[in-house]
């Protein structure tokens, strides 16, 4: 591990090993690419390549599941717990869904299908048991891998609708643009070949494994000393924010917490606050005096950090 200046690490070892099945899958497309005139040998790897986006989203979902079930639970068990539940539910919800777009005879037909095993059930297979070995086996702090998960889930979430939604609807205008010129004989776009399968076809696993390496940078860059230090995803960034086309809704979020903490704060120095403080103070002892001592509260449970914890043990 690598320490900054003020004692944040890069852990290397985790950046290696999650990085190391995306930019194995980027190696593949772009071997792929570099074989003249290949083309899909099989069914089975068009409809691969056409649930790659569904898979992604799906993944996306399980490491948020993942990401709850480390921040709420106490120990590894309830952890795992947790996040079979989520899945569980998600199961469901997924079956509810079929039923109501295609009716039951529909849903249990497509249920029996082998290839929606294949290629669907297999892969989040794996990525169940995946996370049911990491909770079981991880020894640091959930409160940390809560967060580092929880960026990874949102990141790629907003990695995979640039991919989808917005870098294809400039890349097309682009190549067009740059295809015109070159048949019509511009110097400057001579290099540009012109429109076929093949070069769709190459196109395309390129494109794909730009997308895979680029979500080895997402999953590299948690595991950083940065990271750590700011807890900051790599892709919460103001230029995102505006592809994304919330940007003004956040910023008015962010607007009305600043207000809101100028009246909290005028209003915790007024005479009104300290009376009302006052009161509220004699009725939890009162309360407490009643109950009797409570139990002690297990790993991960939260505690009251500042002002209001000191008064409440002075209490």
């Amino acid at each position: 591990m690598a320490a900054d200046d003020q004692g944040f690490f890069t852990n290397w070892q985790g950046l290696i090993v999650s990085t190391l099945v995306p930019v194995t899958i980027a190696a593949g497309f772009i071997y792929q690419a570099l074989i003249p005139g290949w083309r899909p040998s099989s069914e089975t790897w068009i409809w691969g390549l056409f649930l790659l986006v569904p898979l992604e989203f799906i993944r996306a979902l399980i490491l948020s599941f993942l990401s709850d079930a480390y921040k709420t639970s106490s120990n590894p068990m309830q952890a795992v717990q947790s996040f079979l539940l989520s899945i569980a539910i998600l199961f469901v919800l997924g079956i509810v869904y079929l039923i109501f777009e295609g009716g039951i005879s529909d849903a249990l037909s497509l249920l029996a299908e082998p290839f929606l095993y294949k290629l669907l059930g297999l892969p989040i297979l794996i990525m169940v048991i995946d996370g049911v070995i990491g909770i079981l086996s991880f020894g640091g702090d959930p409160r940390g891998q809560a967060t580092r998960l929880n960026a990874i889930a949102d990141d790629s979430i907003d990695w995979l609708s640039l991919a989808i939604f917005r870098l294809p609807f400039v890349i097309a205008p682009l190549y067009g643009l740059l295809a015109w010129a070159s048949s019509a004989g511009w110097r400057i776009a001579a290099w540009v070949p012109g429109p076929s399968e093949d070069l769709a076809v190459r196109v395309g696993l390129f494109y794909l494994a730009c997308y895979f390496l680029g979500k080895a940078v997402l999953v590299a860059y948690v595991q950083t000393a940065n990271f750590a230090q700011t807890g900051k995803r790599l892709l919460d960034v103001p230029w995102m924010r505006w592809v994304r086309g919330n940007d003004n809704e956040k910023r008015q979020r962010f607007e009305g917490r600043d207000n809101e903490a100028e009246s909290a704060e005028d209003y915790k120095y007024s005479k009104h606050s300290k009376s009302v403080l006052h009161f509220e103070d004699e009725l939890i002892q009162s309360l407490k005096d009643k109950s009797g001592p409570s139990a002690p509260r297990d790993f991960g449970s939260q505690q009251r950090i500042g002002p209001q914890a000191s008064e409440a043990d002075n209490g």
